[in-house]
């Protein structure tokens, strides 16, 4: 079991929990395969805000010398401006 990373909040960016079938019809819309961590983490919680939203960065950027912030991670779903 992967450990979670998520905030527990009741989030927009959260959507319907993740099944096979949808990543299936996603990587055949887009024509990739997604990485198996990827898709583990998204059946947790299917997007919403990460725990830990500073991330290395190898160059500056305008967060910060060495970070980028992310404040979101999408989840996979159709229907939803959030997806």
């Amino acid at each position: 079991m992967v450990k979670s990373i998520w905030e527990e909040s009741n989030d927009e960016y959260m959507l319907q929990p993740l099944t096979d079938e949808i990543v299936k019809k996603a990587e055949e819309l887009f024509n990739v395969t997604l990485p198996d961590s990827y898709i583990a983490i998204l059946k947790q919680q299917n997007g919403g805000q990460p725990i830990c939203n500073a991330h290395p960065s190898p160059v500056p950027t305008v967060w910060g010398e060495s970070f980028v912030i992310v404040e979101h991670i999408k989840g996979i779903g159709s229907g939803n401006r959030n997806s």
